[in-house]
């Protein structure tokens, strides 16, 4: 039974909580803190090249890392060997599992190609989880793929900024129609696409980083997704 109170309910803290300087976004500390505000998280999982399930939003390490080099061209130890700011480093998804995420998780499946081994190595680690998670992309295949390995898992829709070209935007109302994910996860920028607006099912709406878009924004979906909770 899909259970998606956690995803209506609380605002989802973006990446955990941070502030990039003393916490770094997706890493363990930006989790325990969302943990402890009692709030849910979203975060990112990226494959290593060594198929490593790591937790990253990036493809490459030049806005945290320092370095142009791509997260997928890299073995774990050598990310691991890497200081995110000069302060974190990238944690493995399996130890994100081991938290006390009672408020729930929702992960963002990073995944720009057609090999599905990242979701084979992210059902495989889900198996055994107890506790409050749902699953998010833009990549459709993603999704589908995921869902004939287990219908029980609720799936968001990711709608980016880049939908306002026509042939995106005809490919989002054909998935809509014939997949109906659980929910959709969209870009404040597209609230106002017509087809959205006539989906019956939860919207999140994301990233909300000021008090200002948070008044905006807050009565125009069924939950947000926030940079931090000082826009409240």
């Amino acid at each position: 039974m899909k259970n998606l109170d956690f995803i209506t309910n609380i605002t989802i803290m973006h990446r955990g909580f941070f502030d990039n300087e003393k916490i770094v976004e997706n890493t363990i500390k930006s989790f325990k803190k969302a943990n402890t505000l009692k709030h849910p998280y979203e975060l990112d999982v990226r494959l290593t090249k060594d198929e490593k399930l790591v937790v990253f939003h990036d493809d490459t390490l030049k806005r945290l890392g320092d370095s142009s080099k791509k997260i997928s061209d890299m073995t774990y130890d050598e990310l691991s060997k890497i200081k995110l700011l000069g302060v974190d480093t990238i944690p493995l998804f399996e130890d994100v599992l081991k938290l006390d995420n009672k408020y729930g998780i929702m992960i963002e499946i990073k995944n720009e190609n057609n090999n599905r081994t990242l979701e084979n190595k992210l059902l495989e680690l889900l198996s055994s989880y107890d506790k409050p998670y749902s699953i998010i992309s833009y990549n459709k295949k993603s999704l589908r793929y995921i869902r004939s390995k287990n219908k029980d898992i609720p799936l968001g829709y990711v709608i980016r900024r880049d939908n306002k070209r026509f042939f995106v935007k005809m490919s989002n109302k054909m998935f809509l129609k014939t997949f109906k994910p659980d929910y959709l996860s969209i870009s404040k920028t597209e609230i106002n696409n017509k087809y959205v607006k006539k989906y019956k099912k939860p919207i999140l709406i994301w990233t909300i980083k000021t008090r200002e878009d948070y008044n905006k924004y807050k009565n125009k979906g069924t939950n947000l997704v926030l940079e931090n909770l000082n826009v409240i």
